[in-house]
């Protein structure tokens, strides 16, 4: 018993180590990192009777590629803007959570809806001529197509967090979590259950930027400078090769020629 505790909790430590590292890396690159944090159960297979058993329940911290967020930039903060945090699991994944974490208030039979959509659109023979603007849009997510995408196992969800006016009831929804699977299917719909109303969701930066939330990156100086200097280098290689290899006019026949860098024009004699 005491090996098993010392095991999970080096795991844990070396998770969140690898989740510091990470988000260390994001804000390096990008001058932004966000995390989230999640309310999970997790069981481990005891050795002697071979069942299940709970070995944790509580907070699991987790990184959000910037990428795959998006909010106002221009809000007075990241904690009162809304939010749309895209995710990509597999089915698998989504099984499991629908069991480990009832929490999520995941509509089950919506789930089985989107594994017979999987069964039935993923068929070689089928095909999606008229949905070609969703093939598009489907190839700009990294999944080549609509038939790719059921094939893949993977599923696709966008979840909301915010206020939102429903146009079907009329109703200002306050504070509230909108998880939607497969760009159709929702799968929840409900008020954020936290402490402070808010979404678990946190976002740092390098350097903050007036204004605006997205913050400055160290390395935003040396691409702007890189910038100028191969515009600088062009200019003066193209330049260079004008003077080496300078456009030149010829008389005789009405027509153009390209020679190297240079462009040889010849006029007929009029």
């Amino acid at each position: 018993m005491k090996a098993l505790t010392s095991n999970l909790i080096l795991n844990r430590r070396e998770t969140l180590l690898q989740l510091i590292l990470e988000l260390s890396t994001d804000c390096l690159l990008y001058g932004n990192c966000f995390a989230g944090v999640e309310y999970v159960t997790e069981y481990t297979k005891d050795e002697v009777t071979g069942e299940d058993r709970v070995s944790y329940i509580g907070p699991r911290p987790y990184r959000i590629s910037p990428y795959d967020i998006v909010f106002n930039a221009v809000a007075s903060s990241f904690k009162s803007s809304p939010k749309i945090v895209r995710i990509r699991k597999s089915m698998g994944e989504l099984k499991k959570e629908l069991k480990d974490n009832p929490g999520l208030n995941y509509d089950s039979s919506i789930v089985d809806k989107m594994i017979q959509d999987r069964d039935t659109l993923a068929l070689d023979n089928y095909r999606f001529e008229p949905d070609a603007i969703k093939d598009l849009a489907f190839q700009a997510d990294g999944y080549g197509s609509m038939a790719d995408y059921y094939k893949s196992g993977y599923v696709l969800i966008h979840e909301f967090y915010g206020d939102i006016y429903d146009r079907q009831t009329g109703e200002f929804l306050e504070n509230y979590v909108v998880t939607v699977a497969d760009g159709r299917y929702l799968l929840r719909k409900e008020p954020l259950n936290t402490y402070s109303g808010k979404p678990n969701l946190f976002h740092s930066t390098w350097k903050q930027r007036p204004d605006n939330l997205w913050g400055f990156g160290p390395l935003d100086n040396l691409i702007g400078l890189q910038y100028r200097i191969n515009h600088l280098e062009n200019a003066r290689d193209d330049a260079f090769d004008q003077m080496l290899d300078p456009d030149m006019v010829f008389m005789g026949d009405p027509e153009i020629e390209q020679v190297g860098a240079a462009t040889y024009y010849y006029f007929s004699e009029q």
